[in-house]
C-alpha cells in the first residue's frame, strides 16, 4: 500500500515508534548479510559472478512478484467448513474439470457469505465472475486443480438467502454462468415475502434455457435448508464474508470481494502442504476408469478434491492448533 518501504524486497517495519523501528530494520539487515554470506560461501555469488546480484539475492522459493496483505499475516488461521458438505457443492472451472495423474496440488477454494445482506451476495457474485473468468494458471510452476464451494454463514431468514443457499448447495448440477444469473436476478429485486416469489423471479430470467429454469425451480422449490457453513469457530476478525483454501482463512481488507490475485496467493502460501498431500492421496483416489482413459470423469472428480480438499483441512487444522498449543500436541 502506499507509504510502504522494502529491503530486497523485504518490507521495512511500519512503527511511529523510531526504536522499534530501528530494531525492525537492524533485523532485517543482519537476516540480509547472513543470507548474502551464505550464496557467496555456496559459491553463488563470486568476484566474477553473477551478472546481478540483486537478482540473485530476489530469488528462492518464498519470492513473490508483487506485495500481498497475506505476506504480513502473523498468525494463520484454518477452518473446517460445512462439514456436512459434500462434492454436490463443488463448482469447477473449465479448466478444472478434468483430474489427470499429473496434477501437482488439490485445492479447494470457498466462500462464506452472509446471504440474508446485499454485501454478502455482492461478494458472491464477485467469486462467482472470478470462477467464470480464471486466471490461464493458479500456481507458476505447479500443475493446479482447484474446486470452489460457496457457503451461507447462518441458517437463511429471509426467503431470497434460502433459495440461494439451496442453489449452491447442489452447484454441481448447473453451469456457473446459470448460477450467477440467478444469483444476480435475485440480487437485484426486493426481498420477497415468501419462496413462491423468489421462484416467480427466477422463471422470468431468459437468459436460461426452459430445462435449466425448470430444473432450478424444482430444486429451490423444496424448501429445504441446506447446513450452513457451520464453522467450528469464527475468524479472529469475527467476519461473516470470508474465504478459505483448504482450510486456510482469508478475509479480505476493506470489502468482502475476493480476485484472482488473492486466491493465486493463498494457494502460493499453502502449496507446500497441498502439493505433498496431492502426491501421496491421489493415486489411491484414482478410480478404475482412469487406467483406460488417462482421465477422471467429472462426477469421480467431484468426489476426489472433496475428499482431498477435506483431508487437507482437517491436517492443517490440527497442524496450526499443535503449533500454537504445544501442550496438547499428545492429544
Amino acid at each position: 500500500h502506499p507509504g510502504m518501504s522494502f529491503l530486497n524486497g523485504i518490507p521495512l517495519p511500519e512503527s511511529n515508534d523510531m526504536r522499534s523501528f530501528g530494531m525492525g530494520v537492524n533485523d532485517i539487515l543482519q537476516y540480509e548479510q547472513r543470507h548474502i554470506m551464505e550464496l557467496a560461501m555456496k559459491g553463488v555469488i563470486t568476484d566474477t559472478a553473477p551478472r546481478s546480484v540483486y537478482a540473485t539475492i530476489l530469488s528462492g522459493d518464498h519470492l513473490f512478484k508483487q506485495f500481498h496483505p497475506l505476506l504480513r499475516e502473523s498468525n494463520k488461521e484454518y477452518l473446517l467448513l460445512g462439514s456436512k458438505s459434500d462434492e454436490s457443492s463443488l463448482i469447477f472451472t473449465s479448466s478444472d474439470a478434468v483430474l489427470n495423474c499429473d496434477i501437482d496440488a488439490i485445492f479447494v477454494v470457498e466462500g462464506v457469505f452472509d446471504l440474508d445482506n446485499a454485501d454478502g451476495v455482492e461478494a458472491a457474485l464477485s467469486f462467482l465472475d472470478v470462477i467464470i473468468s480464471p486466471p490461464e494458471t493458479w500456481h507458476d510452476s505447479k500443475a493446479v486443480s482447484a474446486a470452489f464451494r460457496i457457503h451461507h454463514f447462518a441458517t437463511p431468514s429471509k426467503p431470497t438467502s434460502l433459495v440461494l443457499s439451496n442453489l449452491f448447495c447442489h452447484a454441481s448440477s448447473f453451469d456457473v454462468a446459470d448460477i450467477k444469473a440467478v444469483t444476480a436476478a435475485l440480487h437485484k429485486q426486493a426481498d420477497n415475502e415468501d419462496v413462491q416469489g423468489v421462484i416467480e423471479v427466477i422463471e422470468k430470467i431468459t437468459t436460461l434455457k426452459k430445462d435449466v429454469n425448470d430444473q432450478i425451480v424444482q430444486l429451490v422449490g423444496k424448501r429445504e435448508i441446506c447446513p450452513p457453513a457451520n464453522a467450528r469457530k469464527s475468524p479472529s476478525t469475527e467476519q461473516k464474508n470470508f474465504y478459505t483454501a483448504n482450510g486456510r482463512v482469508y478475509v479480505p481488507y476493506g470489502n468482502p470481494s475476493i480476485s484472482a490475485v488473492d486466491i493465486k496467493m493463498i494457494i502460493n502460501l499453502e502449496m507446500h502442504r497441498a502439493n505433498a498431500m496431492t502426491k501421496l492421496l491421489l493415486p489411491h483416489l484414482l478410480p478404475p476408469s482412469f487406467v483406460a482413459t488417462g482421465e477422471v470423469a467429472h462426477f469421480d472428480s467431484r468426489l476426489i478434491h472433496n475428499a482431498v480438499g477435506k483431508s487437507l483441512t482437517i491436517l492443517n487444522e490440527i497442524m496450526s492448533t499443535s503449533n500454537s498449543k504445544s501442550k496438547n500436541v499428545s492429544s
